[in-house]
């Protein structure tokens, strides 16, 4: 349902369970839950919303937690953010939430999760589970798909994720109506170049009985390289505004 893995840390400041030779001061004990690890996660790459291209940060974590010095066990988190701050964003992530949580009832045979236990946080809204206590509850596994025996030979591409901040731009073009917005965006990823890293029309616009659409794009730019200035990007979208309205299109 579109939620992605993390690995957060087990080590941290906060816990009941104390190391004997920590790694850093600030590493000391083994934490109680998985909830603040995705929290912080999803603070973080909710701030990179533009460059990942997505409006809902959605993410799950499975691993060991510590209450106590001999109580560790599994737990499963799955968290929400949104990137844009609405009135509707609680209820959008518990929405989310919510079916997420059903459909493990549903593939999992179970009743057993608590539907009330997932907590809202202040970054966004998150359910834990034990699931120790959940596998101990499943029906037969005989009843489960045979997951090993699935075609794997997929090829999974993996790339690599700049270290530099990224910058923003918005453009909107006015064309004829016959011009689609895929005609706006080749011009724009012509000019843009390597630097040019995701792209997203958020608005489209067509006045009664006109003869023009207006298309606006979301344009974000980061180098794997360097830092990029706006006197840089400025020079690219001065490149993209001249090569459309060459055009005799129009730059709102």
């Amino acid at each position: 349902v579109g939620f992605d893995e993390v690995s957060t840390y087990t080590f941290g400041e906060k816990g009941n369970v104390e190391v004997q030779k920590p790694l850093a001061s600030n590493l000391g004990k083994l934490r109680t839950n998985l909830s603040d690890g995705i929290e912080k996660s999803l603070e973080l790459n909710v701030k990179n919303a533009p460059v990942l291209g997505l409006d809902e940060i959605k993410i799950f974590e499975i691993g060991k937690v510590f209450p106590d010095i001999d109580g560790e066990y599994n737990a499963l988190t799955i968290g929400v953010e949104v990137a844009k701050k609405t009135k509707k964003s609680v209820s959008v992530k518990n929405e989310i939430i919510q079916k997420a949580v059903e459909l493990l009832q549903k593939t999992l045979q179970t009743n057993n999760i608590d539907l009330d236990a997932s907590r809202p946080s202040g970054v966004g809204g998150i359910f834990e589970v034990n699931l120790d206590k959940l596998i101990e509850s499943l029906p037969d596994p005989e009843l489960y798909e045979d997951v090993l025996g699935l075609d794997l030979r997929e090829t999974i591409l993996f790339k690599k994720i700049s270290q530099y901040p990224f910058m923003l731009r918005d453009i909107a073009v006015f064309v004829p109506n016959e011009n689609s917005a895929d005609d706006v965006l080749e011009i724009i990823k012509e000019n843009a170049g390597d630097l040019l890293v995701r792209t997203k029309l958020f608005d489209t616009y067509s006045p009664e009985e006109g003869d023009k659409t207006s298309y606006a794009f979301n344009l974000v730019f980061q180098s794997q390289k360097k830092t990029l200035t706006d006197e840089e990007i400025n020079v690219i979208m001065d490149k993209i505004t001249t090569q459309i309205t060459s055009k005799n299109w129009e730059v709102r």
